[in-house]
């Protein structure tokens, strides 16, 4: 779950899909009345992948993006005024395998975090052993590879989820599988 800038919509994502399929999961938003605490749904979208599993909206409210973590995918869709969310504009898919054969014999997408400037995203893939980065321009909606593309974990590590300081100089990573929190120094301005 996701809430707008605003507080006026709530994105979610579908967890559908086999774990065979690159299809079959979706995002959805709802507008939200804080005074009745009502929800009604407004927009629904496929995920461009299996399984989604993490949805984060951008600080502008223009942006939504959705993790796919059964196809190792995540999108990018576009947000209108209201908070209905548009046909994704960009499905990317990462590539690779990590050292846990059991548990990492392919990519798997497990978040998609913001800087909290909305220059970088953050995307960790426990099936790669790699948090990606992508450069993003939260105005444009522009998305590509960063200078430094990825941040890599120890073989069979498997990150999952991270949370940057208050301070955005330190990014903190639950690895699933070693079950540790491994530790970084961050620069919010390079990405590196």
């Amino acid at each position: 779950v996701a809430i707008a800038p605003n507080k006026k919509t709530i994105y979610v994502v579908n967890e559908n899909g086999d774990a065979t399929s690159t299809g079959g999961g979706a995002v959805s938003s709802f507008a939200f009345n804080k005074l009745t605490g009502s929800l009604k749904q407004t927009s629904t979208q496929p995920s461009g992948g299996a399984h989604p599993c993490y949805v984060n909206v951008s600080n502008n409210g223009k942006w939504l993006f959705a993790g796919n973590y059964s196809s190792g995918t995540f999108s990018e869709f576009p947000l209108s005024a209201n908070g209905t969310i548009g046909v994704a504009i960009n499905n990317i898919r990462h590539f690779g395998s990590g050292a846990n054969k059991d548990r990492q014999s392919a990519p798997h997408v497990h978040g998609t975090f913001l800087t909290k400037d909305n220059k970088f995203l953050l995307v960790p893939d426990l099936g790669i052993d790699k948090i990606m980065l992508y450069d993003f321009n939260a105005a444009t909606g522009l998305l590509k590879e960063a200078k430094n593309p990825y941040i890599a974990f120890p073989g069979g590590s498997g990150p999952r989820h991270i949370s940057f300081h208050p301070s955005q100089k330190y990014l903190y990573a639950i690895e699933e599988i070693t079950g540790s929190v491994a530790a970084f120094r961050f620069n919010a301005s390079t990405g590196k």
